[in-house]
């Protein structure tokens, strides 16, 4: 290659550096002012971009994580990034997960689940309530001898109604 022609080569290879460095600036400002995008300090986020079959964007889904990996939010969001609805998740004093909040994008509670493990560590009852904590129904999970699952069964709480013969 002569001077000419490396010169040449050159400035197009650092035109197109530059380029890339202005867009990823431009990319990194546009993402610091979606709201959806935010960081928590001391977290770890993880965005996950649902597609429909034309590739286009559906949704997002923004998982964050706390300093010991334990997953504490869920947000959900629709294709211009919109709040659809999040998730708040709990933990005991040891790191287990005691249960999940729902809310919808205006903050309203929705649902309440709360869980109960065995000494193993695997679950046996999801509880879930409405916004008035009312138990709404619960499920139970069963184990083979050998620890995996074997079956849930969804459970309804009983009425009971008094003075009806």
């Amino acid at each position: 290659i002569t001077g000419k022609g490396f010169i040449m080569k050159f400035n197009v290879y650092l035109f197109l550096v530059i380029l890339i460095l202005v867009l990823f600036t431009i990319g990194c400002a546009k993402n610091k002012k979606n709201e959806f995008m935010s960081k928590e300090p001391n977290t770890t986020q993880v965005m996950q971009t649902t597609y429909d079959p034309s590739d286009k964007i559906k949704s997002y889904m923004l998982e964050i994580y706390d300093i010991d990996s334990k997953l504490i939010k869920t947000q959900y969001y629709t294709s211009d990034k919109q709040l659809i609805r999040y998730s708040e998740m709990e933990y005991d004093k040891a790191g287990v997960l005691k249960g999940q909040k729902d809310f919808n994008k205006k903050g309203q509670l929705q649902t309440d689940s709360q869980y109960e493990f065995d000494d193993k560590g695997r679950i046996l009852w999801n509880h879930f309530y409405n916004d008035n904590h009312e138990l709404q129904y619960s499920i139970y999970y069963l184990y083979d001898v050998k620890g995996n699952l074997k079956e849930h069964k969804t459970v309804y709480p009983v009425l009971i109604l008094q003075g009806v013969s």
